[in-house]
């Protein structure tokens, strides 16, 4: 299985023939649905922590005061020093 992993990555690297849509093997669409998952999860993650700190950052100019800022730059760390 690894193998025809690293085979599909090898072919659409070297020979630049496959594409995404028509990756021509599992291998190919193994590799392109991992990627597919890695760029969802990562997006979605960046956008849960910004909302999180968007919200903080919000309630506190709501409340008058500084807001998180005790941890990390602008409070960006805050999120993992509260309980």
């Amino acid at each position: 299985m690894l193998d025809s992993i690293l085979n599909g990555i090898k072919a659409y690297l070297f020979t630049g023939k496959a594409t995404p849509g028509e990756a021509g093997s599992i291998s190919g669409s193994v590799f392109w649905a991992l990627v597919y998952i890695l760029l969802i999860f990562t997006g979605l993650s960046i956008a849960v922590i910004a909302m999180n700190w968007l919200e903080r950052k919000i309630l506190a100019h709501m409340q008058v005061r500084l807001g998180p800022m005790r941890v990390g730059p602008h409070g960006l760390l805050q999120p993992s020093r509260t309980p």
